[in-house]
């Protein structure tokens, strides 16, 4: 009976060795992930940094844009969770950038502590050239300034603004850019001309600037010339929506609608939510309309109850559908007064605001919906993407 309960006892502890060093192994592989998780953290930061020295010292708006950076040219996958964990979790406040890993894959053990792999670069971003970073300092302070005013449709004191930033920068494309933008909306085209020229002669390869010296040139009825303007803005970046659409635009003044049906399903197959150009897509072709069935049974049930905001909610996104976005936010701006915790129609509304170019009022929206639901998911897709738009176009 002795020798029985000896050979229990044994095999007991062998049974517990064995579950240490296979916990211990489990451990050793899960703090070997995390440190290769860290290691492709670098890498991607360091790609950041790169990007960020040859385009001015911006950041990207996404890791899509650092992909030639990188080895093969793919964002690496996360060891633990065999995926890109990466790219959802990037952001960047105009100095300063963070990523980290978003996989929830890294634990320690047997706890359920969560051990995220992340990387906050810990200084601005600096080139390998020599600035005079108190004068810099003082261009973007109003620069920054400049924006403002220029969201707020004051153009005559963003002009000011961009001018003070010009004053201690005279190299600053962005402010020469946005100073033209500014005399743009003021009507006053020829004088934006040699602020677009000068920024595209700082930075020949400044899409945004051949962009929208083509719209001065397409509201001055010099279409020819707007187009040239359009296809350099394309041939640098392919991915402009706007100029795609823009091109369009000058094509149809031409009387060349076929053509520009071309452009507006380029500009599509690259954003499908972007409704300016479905707008104008419809608007080149009259005959193109949608179905009103749905709509006809939406019309009966609101005439005997008005203020259904489900129903009002179900009309405004098959107008969506249909690109009748005047009509759309309509029905979402009712949803709202009745019911200003209504995430759907915020969030609707804010779709067809980012369409229209119309950003801060887009992010204002995006905001609203994820104060009433911090889950939303495609709310903060759409907010990042906004922020990225305007970044991109020099709003902020």
């Amino acid at each position: 009976m002795k020798k029985f309960f000896t050979k229990k006892i044994l095999l007991i502890f062998i049974a517990i060795f064995i579950f240490f060093i296979l916990t211990m192994i489990n451990v050793n592989n899960n703090i070997s992930m995390e440190v290769k998780c860290r290691k492709n953290l670098e890498t991607i930061s360091t790609a950041i940094e790169m990007y960020a020295n040859d385009n001015r010292g911006n950041y990207p708006s996404s890791l899509e844009k650092i992909k030639h950076y990188l080895k093969d040219g793919q964002i690496p996958s996360c060891p633990s969770a065999h995926r890109d964990t990466y790219s959802l979790s990037y952001s960047f406040n105009g100095k300063f950038f963070s990523i980290y890993c978003s996989g929830s894959n890294h634990t320690f053990g047997k706890s359920e502590k969560r051990n995220t792999p992340k990387y906050i670069s810990d200084k601005p971003w600096t080139p390998f050239l020599e600035i005079n970073w108190e004068n810099m300092k003082k261009a973007r302070k109003y620069y920054n300034k400049g924006n403002i005013a220029l969201f707020d449709k004051k153009y005559s004191d963003a002009i000011e603004f961009y001018n003070q930033a010009i004053a201690f920068y005279p190299d600053f494309a962005l402010a020469w850019n946005n100073k033209g933008l500014a005399l743009f909306y003021l009507g006053k085209h020829e004088d934006g001309f040699p602020c677009y020229d000068k920024a595209i002669e700082i930075d020949p390869e400044f899409a945004i600037a051949w962009n929208n010296k083509g719209m001065s040139l397409a509201s001055l009825g010099r279409y020819e010339e707007a187009l040239n303007c359009y296809d350099k803005a394309i041939e640098i970046n392919p991915e402009f929506v706007m100029a795609w659409n823009n091109k369009g635009l000058s094509l149809v003044a031409r009387g060349h609608n076929k053509a520009a049906l071309g452009c507006y399903d380029r500009a599509l197959a690259i954003d499908p939510d972007c409704t300016v150009a479905l707008e104008n897509k419809f608007k080149a072709v009259p005959g193109l309309k949608e179905t009103t069935s749905e709509l006809e049974e939406y019309n009966k049930l609101l005439a005997s109850n008005p203020e259904d905001t489900a129903i009002l909610n179900k009309k405004g996104e098959t107008l969506f559908k249909s690109r009748k976005y005047d009509e759309a936010i309509e029905c979402f701006n009712k949803v709202i007064k009745l019911n200003p915790k209504n995430d759907i129609a915020w969030y609707y509304k804010g779709r067809i605001l980012m369409g229209r170019r119309k950003y801060q009022d887009a992010v204002d929206c995006y905001d609203r919906v994820l104060k009433i639901n911090p889950y939303h998911e495609k709310a903060m897709f759409y907010k990042k993407a906004v922020l990225s738009e305007m970044r991109e176009h020099g709003y902020i």
